[in-house]
């Protein structure tokens, strides 16, 4: 159904102006639990676009989707750790954050991306930096998993508003 509704828009030639997103509610757990498996985990959910861009600005918003994944997973991670009362060295997570914020930059300046990306890279930053440190909220995993939800449809939100008012 999916590839037949992105054949339909090709072929109507609408795919270019159609931005077609598919999302999860939830990811699966990092680890395999015993009957062999892995559970649901709602800290972590895949998307999927296609259309809306020239191939350029798309690879450009995958990079800006992978710089926000995965040091918001490191981040989740550190997070449940640190509330747990374990040792976490804050310090990979917001190393990690700072080459994604450089990464998007470069994607900002030669304008495949608009500057709401750096904005909202740099946004992620403060919230590892805050979130990892001593002034801390505690919060249940589910809270913490609503949380990261609610900031990454922010992120992309403001990604989205920058493309708009370009």
């Amino acid at each position: 159904a999916c590839s037949a509704l992105i054949d339909d828009l090709n072929d109507r030639g609408l795919l270019d102006e159609t931005l077609v997103v598919w999302m999860g509610e939830f990811g699966r757990t990092p680890k395999i639990n015993p009957s062999g498996g892995r559970d649901h985990w709602g800290n972590v959910f895949s998307v999927a676009l296609a259309g809306g861009f020239t191939w350029i600005v798309s690879a450009a918003l995958w990079g800006f989707m992978i710089g926000r994944a995965v040091p918001a997973v490191l981040f989740v991670r550190a997070r449940l750790r640190l509330d747990k009362g374990k040792p976490v060295s804050p310090w990979g997570v917001v190393v990690v954050h700072i080459l994604a914020v450089g990464g998007v930059a470069l994607l900002v300046m030669p304008s495949w991306l608009p500057t709401t990306a750096a904005i909202a890279a740099l946004f992620l930053l403060s919230r590892a930096i805050w979130g990892l440190s001593a002034y801390r909220w505690r919060s249940s995993v589910k809270a913490l998993g609503f949380m990261e939800t609610g900031i990454g449809i922010f992120a992309v939100v403001l990604v989205a508003f920058g493309f708009w008012i370009r």
